[in-house]
């Protein structure tokens, strides 16, 4: 097993720092003007219904991109929230499974489903940090982090804030994780190029195209204080935010930002397309501040 001290040894010698605890044996990327990553979301692991098979699938076409790196968006299991940490362990594992068959090192974000026995529907105790399964199963010291790529910058953020309602949960991004990431911004040089990652969509047409325009899109759905988040970025270049939740896959353009939603590994919640997009994930290029993105089923 390596060492911290090798581990970011190799980090430096291929180009590629992290930040935040993100551990793993990274390949070293090439010298090249291109990074070519994998953003996939909302895998919903379970162990039945053929899902551990679905899981080979997709792990099997995210290689055949031969991706430099890959982003996983969050809900990586089902039912944490409403289950005990002894009930998701196999969920656990089999989507474990799954980002071990990858050959490049996967990044990943917390999502809702990802929270574990905040409200156990068995009446045991609730978990006094619902996090930290999530936390210890991805080998992560916090559940945001970032790091750097060639010349990009990614940021990873948590966007799951608990809350008293009925959901249980918001988008929100709170006030120490905001302090985390003017930190972080004020050490990115303002030419570099920055992506974002963030399971719960800071910005998305999805309500308005598939509702109307006078529809709320109800609790949970949207970060609430994006606007906040993204006035951060004033005077850095965000070119890219990639988000997930919502099953749909999803391209915005704000200025110089392109928000991609990433559709979802498991659909429709295992039950087929949700819509017109099926199961899958997105293949991306960067080259400078160009952006390639295409929606890729792997045919479950």
């Amino acid at each position: 097993m390596q060492t911290r001290r090798h581990f970011l040894k190799t980090l430096a010698a291929g180009g590629l720092t992290a930040f935040g605890g993100c551990l793993g044996n990274i390949p070293l990327l090439p010298k090249k003007s291109r990074l070519r990553l994998v953003f996939y979301t909302d895998i919903h692991a379970k162990v039945n219904g053929g899902v551990p098979h679905a899981l080979e699938l997709a792990a099997e076409a995210i290689n055949v991109q031969n991706p430099d790196l890959v982003i996983a968006g969050g809900d990586l299991i089902s039912g944490g929230f409403t289950n005990t940490a002894a009930d998701m362990a196999p969920r656990w594992q089999t989507y474990l499974a799954m980002q071990q068959d990858m050959r490049a090192e996967v990044y990943p974000v917390i999502g809702n489903h990802d929270l574990v026995a905040v409200r156990p529907k068995d009446g045991s105790e609730p978990s006094p940090h619902p996090k930290a399964e999530f936390c210890s199963r991805l080998g992560l010291a916090r559940s945001y982090y970032s790091f750097d790529a060639l010349d990009y910058h990614f940021i990873i953020l948590d966007s799951i804030e608990l809350s008293d309602d009925e959901l249980g949960y918001c988008g929100f991004i709170g006030e120490a994780q905001m302090a985390w990431l003017r930190n972080d911004l004020s050490q990115v040089a303002d030419s570099a190029p920055i992506v974002l990652v963030s399971h719960i969509p800071l910005a998305t047409d999805y309500f308005d195209v598939n509702s109307g325009t006078n529809t709320s899109p109800g609790p949970g759905k949207l970060v609430s204080n994006a606007a906040e988040i993204l006035a951060a970025f004033n005077n850095k270049q965000l070119i890219l935010v990639l988000q997930g939740h919502l099953h749909t896959y999803e391209e915005l353009r704000s200025n110089q930002t392109r928000f991609i939603t990433g559709g979802a590994i498991c659909g429709n919640w295992w039950r087929g397309p949700l819509g017109t997009t099926e199961e899958g994930f997105c293949v991306l290029t960067l080259a400078g501040n160009e952006i390639g993105c295409r929606y890729h089923g792997y045919g479950w």
